[in-house]
């Protein structure tokens, strides 16, 4: 089994390695197993990738992800602006159906409900929300519709 500290190091490795990912402010400690990730990362998504880069080196067995979005200075926008952020946004990807998707934002969670066709309508309003500035999560409540079988 790996030690601790080698854990520990091929994660700030593996971040340092990714030019997707602000490492600067990223702190990785590990026990037994369990790698804790502190700090601070530009958007939503970045926290994501950190995520699933941790978990992903051998020696990992759990996850305590307590990095925060954004940072002590970043300015803060209204509920109400990032609605609009996200609204228009997802009306800029045509994979996205906008109009059958409502959005709420509650203190930088942006909550998604609605229903759409196909799955990969709903992970492309994920990926377009995820690296705008000022979401802090989502809450995904999309339905996926059922689809239309011809019967025999």
């Amino acid at each position: 089994m790996k030690s601790d500290l080698s854990v520990q190091n091929e994660i700030l490795e593996e971040l340092k390695s990714d030019t997707e990912v602000a490492h600067e402010h990223i702190e990785v400690s590990a026990k037994h197993g369990i790698v804790t990730l502190n700090g601070y990362v530009p958007t939503f998504a970045e926290k994501r990738i950190v995520a699933r880069k941790a978990h992903r080196i051998a020696g990992v067995v759990g996850i305590i992800d307590e990095i925060k979005v954004g940072g002590p200075f970043d300015k803060k926008h209204t509920d109400e602006e990032m609605e609009n952020f996200v609204s228009a946004a997802l009306l800029s990807d045509v994979r996205v159906p906008a109009d059958r998707i409502k959005i709420k934002v509650n203190d930088g969670i942006v909550t998604l409900t609605g229903k759409v066709e196909w799955t990969f309508q709903k992970d492309a309003a994920h990926s377009v929300i995820a690296p705008l500035a000022g979401v802090l999560g989502i809450e995904d409540k999309i339905e996926i519709a059922q689809p239309v079988r011809a019967q025999a």
